[in-house]
């Protein structure tokens, strides 16, 4: 049990980092997951989308 807990708190500090060219996912706030059983449709549930698609979802309204 000890073991598993402190597992879970190594991989609780990673943070993925985002890359210049992209932003986090504003449906998904990153996680890739629109919900418990359903992918993010808007970044492909990657949890990142690239700053082009997102000023032109900003431009168009959709966000």
């Amino acid at each position: 049990m000890i073991i598993l807990q402190y597992i879970e708190k190594i991989f609780s500090f990673m943070h993925k980092d985002i890359p210049e060219t992209h932003v986090k996912c504003h449906i998904c706030a990153g996680t890739g997951a629109y919900d418990i059983y359903t992918d993010c449709l808007t970044c492909n549930a990657k949890g990142l989308i690239s700053k082009v698609e997102y000023n032109r979802r900003l431009e168009e309204g959709e966000i």
